[in-house]
């Protein structure tokens, strides 16, 4: 059962120690009730924020608390903080919307507080959306339990090193949200809290809405496997060299002086490396440094507090006194570090080679001055795209580092509330027409890959000519494979003169080609994704199921229906005619209405496809609009 924290009046937050008297002061009168009014100092400025027992109403329609929940085993629990909608009588809604609850998780050795900036934002998205947001400390970090922190898996096994380590916070997480009464959320994490809400997700996918990951960590591999590698080696002239400075003789004994002269610089340069990789794989944790430092701990954490956020005096203020009293407490979740990532923060196992079995919208957002390396990002995005997940994005938020949710605060929780809204069905929203920004998109998509494919190429000095000729091919061919659909026409116009099991034999090619025709779009589709407008008001089965029908659709009436009509008619029609033809040679094994017939299959394509295809167009595209209108609907039924 979750309790509330006390409400109390909170002094002023001390000033960030610049002297050993300051930071003596600091480290001597931290506790736990400390802690607990440092995080409140910096919820109470949400608007919407109560503590235990204020019962002042709010405005906005929400209303925001801090709790722990109570998990299972001695002394488990969660902290965080609930953004909930309210009535006018500022009571908490018990029956809210469809929209699935939203839930920030921090990074390392990070804390629930440090997003108080964005919670303003989000409360309003949760007034509007008529649903909860969350934000939870991971068990072992913040505010949470911190409990002992143990690893059974030998350190060779890094599988089970791993999974035993993200287990530690996922299970957690997981019964949280079974207590919760929650059937399916969306993550918002950052840094090692996106890490492991992907980790999450991968586990429990049938509970994840979607994820947006904000500065990643441990998403690529790391580019450096092997051992750090040696400085140049000199071969100037003076040096063995030739005395142009060219390449000399490999003799056994020049390669053992170089080989010699590699492990030495090896030696010198990798030895802070060995000692930090040493500490790494013992399970050191950063946070133990500033622990160890006793009463100096207050002035090292002031050291990084005041110069890396750009905030107010009085809001420094807060925020170093709440990074302090989170990096005091008992150290705990953070000797996971060494478990999940290798010595230079790389993941034992990178998500990026995970990651493809996700069909969630993923979200990906690094800061233009961020350390995590954004290509793990878009190697991610692209793996994903390959495996079917089209609907999955990558951004770059400028002015702002990892820190990016706080360093450009509006530009990111307009991200999020986008990318939240991406997944709602909101048809009202939408401005644009749908039928023409398809068709719009699709010229677009096909001049682009015309251009990709034709331009740039010299086809007249190299032999990146070829290229252009195999593109002009490649059209050639698409073409030409269209009139396979016509086989039972060009069947159709033989009937006077063969069997009727070739007729047949050839409608059988034409329902055959149809058929790997829609199967072939549909898989193509696939593949691409679905649009904007798609993936916010339609599922995956049923945009693709839709986009099948509307494509074998097509190709029934445009290349079976009228079509067979067409010729059947025309050589019916030339039968009647040729009776009366005195020319016996052109009339012998009744040729003329098959050539008549045959001379009709070349004009089909320009006689039926855009016609047909313009009707279904706007057929199907009437049906979407009217299964959006009947989802906005119940969506604001609902709302």
């Amino acid at each position: 059962m979750a309790s509330v924290a006390t409400s109390a009046n909170l002094p002023v937050a001390r000033d960030i120690p610049t002297t050993f008297a300051t930071s003596f002061a600091q480290w001597w009168c931290s506790n736990a009730d400390q802690s607990r009014m440092a995080e409140e100092r910096l919820f109470r400025r949400l608007p919407f924020f109560r503590s235990s027992g204020d019962t002042t109403p709010v405005t906005g329609g929400v209303i925001a608390r801090l709790r722990t929940l109570d998990l299972s085993g001695k002394g488990r629990y969660l902290n965080m903080l609930t953004i909930s909608p309210v009535d006018s009588d500022s009571k908490e809604i018990t029956q809210f919307s469809n929209v699935p609850p939203v839930v920030f998780l921090p990074g390392y050795g990070a804390g629930i507080g440090f997003f108080y900036r964005n919670f303003e934002a989000m409360g309003q998205w949760a007034a509007k959306r008529k649903t909860d947001v969350y934000a939870l400390d991971w068990l072992g970090m913040g505010r949470s339990a911190r409990v002992p922190f143990k690893i059974n898996a030998k350190r060779e096994d890094t599988k089970a090193r791993v999974e035993e380590a993200e287990s530690f916070f996922l299970d957690a997480l997981e019964e949280w949200r079974v207590k919760m009464g929650i059937e399916k959320m969306s993550l918002v994490g950052h840094s090692l809290g996106a890490y492991l809400s992907t980790a999450y997700a991968l586990k429990h996918p049938e509970r994840v809405n979607q994820l947006i990951l904000l500065s990643p960590a441990g998403v690529p591999r790391d580019p450096n496997t092997t051992e750090q590698p040696a400085g140049e080696i000199d071969l100037t002239p003076g040096n063995n060299g030739a005395a142009s400075g060219g390449a000399v003789p490999a003799t056994e004994d020049r390669v053992k002086e170089v080989r010699a002269e590699q492990r030495r610089a090896q030696r010198e340069a990798s030895t802070g490396w060995k000692v930090f990789s040493y500490l790494w794989e013992e399970g050191w944790s950063p946070f133990q440094v500033v622990r160890s430092a006793a009463f100096y701990g207050p002035w090292l954490v002031g050291k990084y507090s005041n110069r890396r956020f750009d905030l107010t005096e009085e809001e420094k203020r807060d925020v170093h006194d709440y990074i302090w009293h989170i990096t005091r407490a008992r150290g705990s979740g953070e000797y996971c570090i060494g478990h999940l990532l290798a010595p230079g923060a790389h993941a034992r196992m990178p998500l990026v080679d995970r990651i493809n079995a996700l069909r969630m919208p993923i979200t990906f957002a690094y800061g233009d001055r961020d350390w995590m390396d954004p290509a793990g990002g878009k190697a991610s995005i692209e793996r994903l795209k390959a495996a079917g997940n089209g609907i999955s994005k990558m951004f770059m938020v400028p002015d702002s580092g990892h820190h990016v949710y706080m360093d450009n605060v509006s530009a990111v929780n307009r991200l999020i509330v986008q990318e939240l809204d991406r997944r709602l069905l909101s048809f009202h929203n939408i401005t644009i027409n749908m039928s023409a920004t398809v068709e719009t998109v699709t010229k677009e998509a096909a001049q682009e890959v015309n251009q990709l494919a034709d331009q740039d190429v010299d086809t007249v000095d190299t032999n990146a000519r070829y290229f252009a000729y195999g593109a002009r091919l490649r059209t050639a061919l698409r073409a030409s494979t269209r009139y396979i659909a016509y086989t039972s026409d060009i069947g159709e116009a033989f009937r006077p003169v063969v069997p009727p099991a070739v007729v047949t034999a050839a409608y059988g090619v034409s329902w055959a080609y149809l058929a790997g025709d829609v199967g072939y779009e549909t898989y193509k589709a696939k593949r691409q994704g679905p649009s904007a407008v798609e993936a916010a008001n339609f599922s995956e089965p049923t945009r693709l199921s839709i986009l099948a029908t509307q494509r074998a659709v097509f190709q029934s009436v445009a290349s079976m229906g009228l079509p067979a009509i067409t010729i059947h008619t025309v050589v019916k029609q030339a039968t009647k005619a040729f009776v009366n033809v005195k020319n016996v040679r052109l009339l012998k094994l009744a040729w003329g209405p098959t050539f008549t017939g045959l001379a009709i299959v070349p004009f089909l394509p320009y006689m039926y496809d855009h016609p047909v295809e313009h009707a279904t167009e706007r057929i199907f595209d009437w049906v979407r609009e009217q299964m959006i209108k009947e989802n906005e609907r119940k969506a604001n039924k609902e709302l």
